[in-house]
């Protein structure tokens, strides 16, 4: 979404951050808009193993655009997991994608996601931590007579 800019003061309005040139004596103009963060939220019930999360995004991202998924126990993200999703038309009108990771060890872990298009990259998201228990896995015999 590009931002109004009010030449008079040179105050910025707008999604995104916004850096400015002069143009002479009229005023400023929008140089770059930089990409807004995504939203993180846990979709599942917390403790879920494997988590299920949603991403929301900003409606400046277009088709083929990357959201990138990390994970890790630790909450510097040293040693991350990292999931990747190359964005098509479907997820664009949504405005969203769900993220599913797989099981994971239990315990502690944290999560943000960011969105890059091209050489650009949005900050990382809100950081959100859920303390995972044990995953369920189902195994089921079939016993003949």
């Amino acid at each position: 979404m590009p931002s109004l800019i009010i030449a008079t003061t040179g105050l910025a309005f707008g999604s995104g951050l916004q850096s400015q040139t002069a143009i002479g004596a009229a005023g400023f103009a929008v140089v770059t808009d930089a990409i807004d963060a995504p939203v993180l939220a846990l979709l599942s019930a917390p403790g879920t193993n494997p988590p299920t999360f949603t991403i929301d995004f900003d409606d400046t991202i277009t088709v083929d655009d990357v959201v990138v998924f990390q994970y890790a126990p630790d909450p510097s993200f040293v040693g991350a997991g990292e999931a990747t999703n190359t964005l098509q038309a479907p997820e664009l009108l949504a405005g969203e994608i769900t993220e599913v990771v797989s099981a994971l060890a239990p315990g502690l872990w944290y999560f943000h996601a960011k969105v890059t298009s091209g050489s650009q990259s949005s900050p990382w998201s809100n950081t959100v931590s859920d303390t995972l228990g044990s995953s369920y896995v189902s195994t089921y015999y079939l016993l003949g007579f």
